[in-house]
């Protein structure tokens, strides 16, 4: 059995993989599918991906890396901080590793041990975007306002990439900051206006301020560039609702007043 079936799915019928699975299609390809699955914000798929990767290469460092981050864009934090320990075994002191778990410990409810994890991670020179993300999500969870700050660092060290600023405004949403996750979100779709993801989780930000025309309009931006996009489906359904009971409110009101 592989050290890895516990992470494996059922096949999905859409993906395209090899007919017989006893025949590897290859880690490159592995992960190129990963990414893809990432960018569509389908990250259960992508865990799969990573999985298979690290079947064909026990010791792929962006399998690795790949597979503990999946986990925690699920909230399978027990996972993640399990598959993290595996991981630092094939990869001793990876300052992208000792962040990872560094996140699971956080949400774990082991703020200091977290901290001391994430302080390890920048012990390996120059912290890359996945460290000051890290560090972000660890200090906001300790109620420490200086993870704005490190959220600040991770975009300006991600040379571009709108991927950080994705998960950098998922993370202020995670925490309830709304406003500033809007803010950041605007200027990765500045980067990269084609991701569905990011006018998804634009809409919902602007949903949750109470900017139901906004909203809309983000949604199906979203269902433009990617038509079976089934978050940007239910948020449309969501403003529908809300937009419903709205009206009924303010009907009953007016009876009231009658």
């Amino acid at each position: 059995m592989s050290r890895f079936s516990n992470l494996e799915f059922p096949q999905d019928p859409g993906e395209a993989d090899s007919p017989d699975r006893s025949v590897s299609i290859g880690e490159d390809h592995q992960l190129a599918e990963a990414l893809k699955a990432y960018d569509r914000g389908d990250f259960e798929r992508a865990l799969r991906r990573y999985a298979r990767a690290l079947e064909d290469n026990a010791r792929s460092r962006p399998a690795w890396l790949g597979q503990v981050r999946m986990l925690l864009e699920m909230e399978r934090f027990e996972e993640a901080d399990a598959w993290a320990d595996r991981a630092l075994e094939v990869l001793p002191r990876d300052p992208e590793v000792l962040a990872a778990k560094a996140w699971a410990r956080s949400c774990l409810g082991h703020p200091e041990e977290a901290l001391a994890l994430s302080d390890a991670s920048f012990e390996g020179g120059s912290p890359t975007p996945e460290v000051w993300l890290a560090r972000g999500e660890v200090l906001l969870r300790r109620g420490d306002r200086q993870g704005d700050e490190c959220l600040v660092e991770a975009e300006n060290s991600g040379a571009g990439d709108w991927r950080v600023g994705w998960r950098a405004a998922r993370i202020h949403m995670g925490h309830g900051r709304h406003a500033k996750a809007l803010s950041i979100l605007q200027r990765a779709i500045h980067r990269e206006a084609s991701a569905a993801v990011l006018w998804v989780q634009r809409g919902e930000c602007e949903s949750v301020l109470g900017m139901r025309d906004a909203a809309e309009a983000s949604f199906r931006r979203a269902l433009e560039l990617r038509p079976d996009c089934p978050a940007a489906m239910a948020g449309l359904g969501q403003l529908t609702r809300l937009g419903v009971m709205g009206r009924v409110a303010g009907l009953w009101k007016r009876l009231q007043r009658q």
